[in-house]
């Protein structure tokens, strides 16, 4: 039998390698700091469990395709909050952000295309992009920098006949870079004038710490993703 040659391009994920090793290390009374994967030490909502806890549906039937109406009713309000106003058709619920992602990528890329990350980034975006048969063409960063990418010349320089999308992580995942306005402003203008699609991977959106505001912005090609296991501390439901 074989393998898909899109799969074999993937690898291992970096995060999956580690974790043996920390095991092994572990158990030989070494203190392990896990940095490889995004495990919340904030307590989970109570209300969460009371929800569980009282659910008392008999028949736990499929949900409607586009997700249960009153969770997109949910996302809505939120979004309102945030001044970002969509219509409920342009909302739809899936089975983790990571889902959504692949989605999002398989409607956008074909074999042979790129799409724009700044690095470092989340593994599995590699993992993602290579099942399209696509590539990620690195937005490159540096520490004595800050790990900020946003700049104009930067990022044309990186566009060519194949680039179809740029991806950025809000707050930064692993860096915690946050956007300006400006920046946003930018990289809007940049997809608009180039044709390409605009991906924001809001998972740490609820995360902020050193008093930056967070700016939003939508429409224009821009898919917004929000994932409610980072923001309340539910690594286990399924968005």
């Amino acid at each position: 039998m074989k393998f898909s040659s899109k799969v074999e391009k993937c690898g291992l994920s970096p995060m999956r390698k580690f974790h043996p090793y920390a095991v092994a290390a572990k158990a030989r009374g070494v203190n392990i700091y896990h940095l490889n994967i995004g495990q919340p030490d904030v307590q989970t909502p109570p209300a969460f469990f009371e929800a569980v806890r009282h659910f008392e549906q008999p028949v736990l039937a499929y949900a409607p395709s586009p997700g249960i109406p009153e969770l997109i009713d949910a996302i809505q309000n939120y979004y309102d909050k945030l001044d970002m106003h969509f219509d409920k058709s342009e909302i739809y619920v899936t089975v983790g952000g990571s889902e959504a992602l692949q989605i999002a990528l398989q409607c956008i890329l074909d074999d042979g295309d790129e799409i724009l990350i700044p690095e470092p980034f989340y593994p599995n975006y590699n993992t993602m992009t290579r099942t399209c048969g696509a590539s990620i063409r690195p937005i490159p960063t540096c520490p004595e920098e800050g790990y900020r990418y946003a700049e104009r010349e930067k990022i044309e320089s990186l566009i060519n006949e194949h680039t179809r999308a740029i991806m950025v992580t809000n707050p930064g995942n692993p860096t915690g870079v946050v956007l300006s306005h400006e920046e946003m402003e930018m990289l809007v203008d940049v997809a608009q004038k180039h044709d390409l699609f605009l991906i924001g991977d809001e998972a740490y959106r609820e995360f902020v710490y050193s008093g930056e505001k967070l700016h939003h912005r939508h429409r224009h090609g821009l898919q917004a993703l929000f994932r409610l296991r980072r923001a309340y501390r539910l690594p286990d439901l399924q968005e």
